[in-house]
């Protein structure tokens, strides 16, 4: 659940603005326009401005709380097992406002706690870049790379069926080329991915 930075100091600004109207006369139902803020109320608008203004960067952050439930946790065929668990999911997106130019740094997490089973926890974290240098109109070189610390499901197949789940790392790089015509788009790239196992 992510919350545009943009959106969310229209709707602080919309909100302030909101404080300072006078509720609508019932009798001819015609609103009253709001009032001016007082000296001491258009200097603390000014601050949230300034607070929020971040220039050339856009911040989106974004967390979400779940608590679900499975009837079997290590996935067997016999004696499952059934438990809840609680997964945290913090996000951050940094969008840079370059022009022409597209630039964007992202980082998250997912984390998860079970009530019974705490050998099934997991830390999941990613961080990455992505963004498009244009050259042309038509033309733009594109490319990013990330990096992230995982594990495996219990379900699948690269599970060892350990004490605890299989954890790796992963990471890639991608770039490439892309030019639009009137009628296609042509893409080159390529991508070189790195996985360890632990």
């Amino acid at each position: 659940m992510t919350h545009n930075r943009g959106a969310l100091k229209a709707f602080l600004l919309s909100t302030t603005a909101l404080c300072f109207a006078q509720p609508a006369i019932a009798r001819d139902e015609t609103p009253v326009p709001p009032q001016e803020p007082t000296a001491v109320e258009a200097d603390w608008i000014d601050q949230v401005r300034e607070f929020l203004d971040v220039g050339l960067f856009k911040v989106d952050v974004g967390a979400s709380v779940a608590e679900e439930y499975t009837d079997n946790v290590f996935v067997t065929t016999n004696d499952k097992r059934s438990d809840f668990v609680t997964i945290f999911q913090p996000t951050l997106n940094v969008e840079v406002d370059a022009g022409r130019h597209d630039l964007k740094f992202y980082t998250g997490a997912d984390i998860a706690r079970y009530d019974d089973y705490g050998s099934e926890d997991y830390d999941d974290y990613h961080v990455g870049f992505d963004g498009k240098l244009r050259l042309t109109e038509s033309t733009f070189l594109f490319g990013g790379a990330e990096y992230a610390w995982d594990h495996e499901n219990r379900e699948s197949p690269d599970d060892v069926n350990g004490i605890d789940p299989t954890e790796y790392t992963e990471g890639f790089v991608f770039g490439g080329i892309a030019h639009r015509s009137d009628r296609f788009v042509y893409r080159f790239g390529g991508t070189v991915r790195e996985l360890d196992f632990d």
